[in-house]
């Protein structure tokens, strides 16, 4: 995939990719970074934790964030 270099991996050590790991600080350091399609493994479980995760915090911080679960995509559904 050509815009392969502009991945970012975050590691995670649970089900969700939002607690104590690096994805809140790279959206700090990308505020223009507002609508997120989101894959996984497991639609119930990673997926939705990320999704809620995204719209929790953009909540919380006063900002408009979109996602999407590209369930074409995932494992579980």
């Amino acid at each position: 995939m050509e815009f392969y270099s502009d991945m970012v991996v975050i590691q995670k050590n649970s089900i969700s990719a939002t607690i104590d790991t690096e994805f809140g600080t790279w959206l700090d350091s990308h505020p223009d970074v507002t609508t997120f399609i989101v894959v996984g493994d497991c639609t119930d479980l990673c997926t939705y934790q990320l999704a809620m995760g995204i719209h929790l915090r953009g909540n919380a911080k006063k900002y408009r964030a979109a996602s999407s679960i590209a369930s074409q995509l995932c494992g579980y559904l």
